[in-house]
């Protein structure tokens, strides 16, 4: 979890760098915390976090896949829930399968 706020930070700048309004910008990030959350459980993790930001004249795409030594991190019922709930409430489309660590989300530009 160490390195999420630079993950925010990238998000925040590309967003800026695109026009979005303060509030896009800031449910951006919460759409990274709440990404990070789901598959790491505020735990340390020995391995990696693939974070791609993909950009074009419509949305942006951010892709978060973890690549930890002991696999991906279990998630209960209702962290998926919660999950959906928050996310469903600041970007415009995701998805997570917590089973393989993979997330992703995105939020329209124009």
């Amino acid at each position: 979890m160490r390195f999420v706020r630079l993950v925010r930070i990238a998000v925040a700048s590309i967003g800026r760098r695109r026009g979005l309004s303060v509030r896009a910008i800031d449910d951006l990030r919460l759409a990274v915390d709440e990404a990070f959350s789901l598959i790491l459980r505020d735990t340390d993790h020995r391995g990696a976090i693939d974070v791609t930001f993909e950009v074009d004249a419509h949305e942006l795409l951010v892709s978060i896949v973890q690549r930890l030594d002991d696999g991906p991190v279990h998630s209960e019922q209702e962290d998926l829930v919660r999950f959906d709930v928050v996310m469903s409430d600041l970007v415009d489309r995701f998805e997570a399968d917590p089973k393989v660590g993979v997330v992703q989300f995105s939020k329209r530009l124009s």
